[in-house]
């Protein structure tokens, strides 16, 4: 994967970095009570029904990270904004070009729309450009706008 060998060179240069953001997956959103589907049973007590949000992950280690990105995605007002961390076992937290970041021990997050859960043709004949949610891609961007105004901060 690229962003590994990228992470590698960046750490073996003495690069120094304060966070990773990796932007995975972002287009599709849904209003619809129940469009938001989970992966195991019981997290749709803790979590929204409805597929209108971001989420925040990372692995049981990255909380600091996690809680700043998510303090300046709420900030900026865009979207809701959700938080889930897990052990690196769990599986569906590390499918993103955040992970090798991670297991250099440099912060790092993933922000998605959940993807292959709330987005049924995920790689499909009919994921197509079309299917996008480009004004709430936007609000996205707006969102990590607000993450750098926060880091800036501190």
């Amino acid at each position: 994967m690229g962003s590994a060998r990228f992470a590698q060179d960046l750490v073996a240069r003495g690069e120094p970095i304060e966070l990773m953001v990796a932007i995975e997956m972002v287009g599709c959103f849904r209003d619809e009570r129940g469009s938001q589907p989970y992966p195991f049973p019981g997290m749709s007590l803790m979590y929204p029904s409805r597929a209108d949000f971001v989420a925040v992950t990372s692995d049981m280690g990255s909380s600091g990270a996690i809680s700043l990105v998510k303090r300046g995605l709420l900030a900026s007002g865009a979207l809701p904004v959700v938080s889930f961390r897990a052990p690196r076992s769990f599986g569906w937290i590390d499918l993103s070009d955040h992970e090798p970041f991670v297991e250099l021990e440099v912060p790092a997050v993933m922000v998605t729309d959940t993807g292959p859960l709330r987005n049924r043709a995920y790689h499909g004949a009919l994921d197509t450009a079309e299917s996008l949610d480009y004004e709430r891609m936007a609000l996205v961007v707006r969102g990590l706008q607000g993450v750098l105004a926060v880091a800036d901060a501190q």
